[in-house]
């Protein structure tokens, strides 16, 4: 499934009562070659979750520094 595809699914159910994270951390990959489908990031904008795409170490590195601190998930591509 594209990941485009899986938002119809996502926008089926309030978000932010699915999950109980107010942060989520992408990944880009490691060259950064890979992009977040703009609607994905809308819905969880429209849901009140925060979300930082980042190149994937830099990516690593963000979410263990706000996993102490805030209710947060995490995509990482390890791979390109």
């Amino acid at each position: 499934m594209h990941p485009c595809e899986a938002l119809e699914t996502a926008k089926e159910m309030p978000l932010a009562e699915a999950v109980k994270i107010r942060t989520v951390v992408l990944s880009k990959g490691i060259w950064e070659r890979l992009q977040v489908c703009p609607e994905t990031l809308e819905v969880l904008a429209e849901n009140g979750i925060e979300v930082e795409v980042l190149q994937t170490e830099m990516a690593v590195e963000r979410f263990n520094n706000l996993r102490e601190g805030v209710p947060v998930g995490g995509l990482f591509h390890s791979t390109c």
